[in-house]
């Protein structure tokens, strides 16, 4: 059966045919407001897996949002005010597609998305403040 399924994929490949995957990236918060992996390359199908992890001592969260939109959702998160730590400076928002908890130090939280369609898809810290150096792009193709 494995040897079926390796011929399979390689008439397939040839053909040219991608078969979806999940794909895993671990993110962290870096010095200086920033994360570590600020690309992450996709296919069209592709379901990404990933774990945020925050060792900074300030609070973080990592929010995936629709093409074009990252400066909107940190707008309206910068907007909650004083409700903003109640509700994980996360706004309600449909441009937004996966959120994390608002995160302390040493904590992780993990995401779980599929990508259905081709392009650039932002994320950011939406913690007031962050988003204007604290971002990364999901680049679907």
């Amino acid at each position: 059966m494995k040897l079926l399924t390796s011929l399979i994929t390689a008439v397939s490949l040839s053909a040219g045919f991608a078969f979806a995957e999940d794909k895993s990236v671990t993110v962290k918060c870096i010095a200086g407001l920033r994360y570590d992996v600020t690309e992450i390359k996709l296919k069209v199908g592709d379901t990404l897996k990933l774990t945020f992890s925050n060792p900074d001592i300030m609070q973080h969260n990592i929010v995936i949002v629709q093409k074009g939109a990252a400066a909107k959702v940190a707008t309206a998160a910068m907007a909650l005010g004083a409700a903003g730590m109640e509700k994980g400076f996360i706004p309600e928002s449909d441009a937004i597609i996966a959120h994390s908890k608002l995160l302390n130090k040493d904590q992780k939280d993990e995401l779980v998305v599929k990508f259905d369609k081709p392009g650039i898809y932002p994320y950011l810290c939406t913690f007031p403040g962050h988003y204007v150096i604290m971002k990364g792009n999901i680049i679907v193709e």
